[in-house]
């Protein structure tokens, strides 16, 4: 589970970065296109934001539950126990 934070969270710095690259762009270019770039920099790096801020929530309400204290499997093996079916740890 934390991996997949992780790389969410990677992914949302690419993308966030790429909206300032268009930012950049759109500050040392002059002529067409220069304003749809500002534009989608602007929506790229808002839509990061909220995506890094979601993340960082998720992230933080799963670690307050514990999913992070030990690895996936563990986690069903306890909600195996707990609801009483051993037929699928026969099978292992």
């Amino acid at each position: 589970m934390m991996f997949l934070f992780d790389l969410a969270f990677a992914v949302e710095i690419l993308v966030l970065g790429l909206g300032g690259y268009f930012l950049i762009w759109a500050a040392s270019h002059d002529g067409a296109g220069v304003a749809l770039a500002k534009r989608m920099g602007h929506i790229i790096i808002t839509l990061a934001v909220l995506g890094m801020i979601c993340s960082i929530f998720y992230g933080t309400m799963y670690w307050y539950k514990g999913y992070f204290s030990g690895p996936m499997a563990m986690h069903n093996m306890k909600m195996q126990n707990c609801s009483g079916d051993s037929s699928s740890m026969m099978h292992q």
